[in-house]
């Protein structure tokens, strides 16, 4: 698959523009870079000084703590790292991380399934949950069955994301293999940046950043939009999602509003026998099969269908009451409305409604006396209202229902 990527970024502060043209092909050289230096020509006595990673503890940011001193495992991979990717994902930016296996059920790339430590962290309602999922301090687990849609989750807006590993109480249920914490950029200096991708299989990529910073304000704004007809037959996906975030930093307060948007239509042909695929039998049912085994649905329909719409509000305020206490808050609303549809052959076609409304609120406030002991305490409020229609529709094997 060829990939062409056209990036165009301004810095409006220092009148710089830089456009590059990129056209990825699979070449391979056994070239040493210039920059590299062999390590017979590196000093014995040197010292390598590397930036220090911290990670945030709790539901909402509780100072931070160095990695070195973190008593369980993370992964820490920065924003910076994420939109260098293809297509920026919080799946996809999880790829790189050890101990993580990934696996398609639904037939749709933009819904992995996704295991960590025996545990799974999954979209598909029904599989044991072992992870918990925040996005700046909100979790995401969808309240019906704790299933999580890692495609909802604006990748062009992502600060860092941290992946801690092993059963941690601090991030309550569904945490025993870890937690995954997802926080977002916030206005920095003024700039715009766009990314133009496009390739085969109908496949088009665009992304646009705005970020902006006058004293004590910021704000930003992402978009990205993703299409694609899929390299086999009903496997096509198209993914709009965007963000805004707007704060204010004071002596003694920070505070933010942010609201995210996301609506897609993910199409699954799912996997099909391999003795159909050798040109072995197919069932009676299939009476004018393809020339083409691989564009025959096991099915027989047209394939499952996955449309979710996100509306996602939250809102943080922080406050320094002293020199070692901090009070936080925040306040969010989560509104998505999932539409699946899933072709059956022993059965009828099913057609799932699900709306699930989501508001809550959290408190929390640490004491830090030292520097080296944190102590926090909180409350947490949430009201999930969960509303589930499914309905049976005809098919080839069913072509009536009985009432």
């Amino acid at each position: 698959m060829q990939l062409i990527s056209l990036t165009a970024f301004r810095s409006l502060g220092t009148v710089t523009g830089v456009i590059a043209l990129l056209l990825s092909v699979s070449v391979s050289a056994s070239v040493p870079l210039a920059a590299q230096d062999r390590a017979s020509q590196v000093p014995a006595d040197s010292v390598v000084a590397l930036p220090e990673l911290r990670v945030e503890i709790g539901r909402l940011r509780t100072g931070s703590v160095p990695v070195a001193e973190v008593p369980f495992p993370v992964n820490i991979i920065s924003g910076s790292d994420i939109r260098g990717t293809t297509g920026p994902s919080v799946a996809g930016a999880l790829t790189g991380s050890a101990g993580l296996s990934f696996t398609n059920q639904t037939g749709s790339p933009s819904q992995p399934d996704i295991r960590l430590r025996g545990f799974a962290l999954s979209p598909i309602v029904g599989v044991p949950q072992g992870v918990s999922v925040f996005v700046d301090g909100v979790r995401v687990n969808e309240a019906d069955a704790s299933q999580v849609h890692l495609s909802l989750i604006p990748g062009t807006a992502i600060d860092r994301i941290e992946l801690i590993r092993g059963s941690t109480g601090a991030f309550g249920k569904n945490s025993l293999a870890g937690a995954l914490n997802v926080v977002t950029l916030r206005g920095e200096e003024r700039s715009v940046e766009m990314v133009l991708e496009g390739g085969s299989f109908e496949t088009l990529k665009a992304t646009a950043r705005g970020s902006e910073s006058l004293g004590s304000f910021d704000g930003i704004v992402t978009g990205s939009y993703d299409r694609s007809s899929g390299w086999r037959q009903l496997s096509s996906t198209e993914e709009i999602s965007l963000f805004a975030k707007i704060g204010g930093r004071g002596e003694r307060t920070d505070g933010w509003l942010s609201y995210s948007f996301a609506s897609h239509h993910l199409e699954g042909a799912g996997p099909l026998p391999e003795s159909w695929l050798d040109g072995g039998p197919l069932p009676p049912d299939i009476t004018d099969p393809p020339d083409d085994r691989r564009e025959l649905q096991y099915t027989g329909g047209s394939g499952d269908m996955f449309r979710p719409v996100l509306h996602f509000l939250s809102g943080r305020i922080e406050r320094e009451l002293g020199d070692a206490w901090t009070l936080q808050a925040n306040a969010y609303g989560r509104l998505v409305d999932f539409r699946q549809s899933n072709d059956n052959i022993t059965e009828p076609d099913a057609l799932g409604l699900t709306n699930i409304r989501t508001v809550g609120s959290t408190a929390q406030v640490s004491y830090e006396p030292t520097g080296r002991l944190i102590t926090t305490a909180g409350v947490e409020w949430t009201r999930n209202d969960v509303e589930i229609e499914i309905r049976e529709l005809p098919n080839r094997t069913f072509p009536s229902l009985t009432p």
